[in-house]
């Protein structure tokens, strides 16, 4: 039970890291203090509030606990900003 409070990313889920329905895309997080940084094999495509993030291949980019893709303000991932 512990592990699917933690998956859960709150309310705020609903308005920008909404998991997609498409299985082809990859699902985004904001867990800011899990970030492990990762560089992509291929292209990626990763649904943050509802618009998809391209992440090129070659490019570095940050992943929670779970491997969800961590993207900040505007789309950013590398690395993912606040508003600040």
């Amino acid at each position: 039970m512990s592990l699917l409070k933690h998956a859960d990313l709150g309310e705020e889920r609903e308005s920008l890291w909404s998991p997609p329905r498409d299985p082809a895309l990859q699902p985004s997080s904001n867990l800011w203090d899990e970030a492990q940084e990762r560089r992509a094999t291929q292209a990626m495509r990763v649904v943050y509030g509802g618009v998809v993030i391209t992440i090129p291949a070659g490019s570095r980019y940050y992943v929670d606990s779970f491997e969800r893709v961590l993207i900040g303000f505007h789309g950013t991932y590398d690395p993912p900003s606040d508003m600040g």
